[in-house]
């Protein structure tokens, strides 16, 4: 979870279809890992390519994975030909891996929802740039954009198109006064 990960301390959210989307929140440099050598406020004033270092010693894990390139391959973990198969029809296994060289950007590594996107986006757009904006003011914008993006997805879902879109795919009817048709 992100709050659990970086040094912030939410203490209310309020987001929704329609209305202003906001989280009140605290930056907490206390929370950060081995802080005995450095003085807090510090933390508060870093920005640039100081504090793209400092995110990507300290976070870089969970925020990025090696990249994928699986295969297949048509030999068991053994070196033993795969025999045709209900469990193999191919005669193939997948093999997953990932590179200890080459990163991308986890996907939804907080809770597996889209919504932890738009959390990251900030952060994954500063690490490709670094300006001049402080780690709290960077914290700011990952929690603002999250706050904005479910809003912004629950307005897309509760909008007439989607309701259409999801009554015909359905089949769902309805008579004039809104009434559902069963059939």
């Amino acid at each position: 979870m992100f709050v659990e990960i970086f040094p912030v301390k939410v203490r209310g959210w309020e987001y929704g279809a329609y209305v202003r989307c906001d989280v009140k929140f605290s930056f907490v440099p206390s929370r950060i890992g081995n802080s005995s050598h450095w003085n807090e406020d510090s933390y508060e004033e870093m920005s640039g390519w100081r504090l793209a270092t400092f995110i990507w010693n300290n976070y870089g894990t969970q925020i990025y994975k090696g990249k994928y390139y699986g295969k297949l391959v048509d030999t068991d973990k053994f070196g033993n030909k795969i025999e045709k198969s209900k469990m193999h029809p191919a005669g193939q296994r997948h093999v997953r891996r990932f590179s200890k060289v080459f990163l991308s950007a986890s996907d939804c590594p907080f809770t597996g929802f889209t919504a932890d996107n738009y959390l990251l986006d900030p952060l994954l757009e500063f690490m490709k740039a670094p300006d001049d904006t402080t780690f709290p003011e960077l914290m700011e914008k990952c929690l603002q954009s999250w706050a904005k993006g479910c809003g912004e997805d629950m307005e897309a879902n509760t909008s007439l198109e989607a309701f259409m879109e999801d009554a015909e795919a359905n089949d769902m009817e309805f008579y004039e006064d809104g009434k559902q048709y069963y059939n």
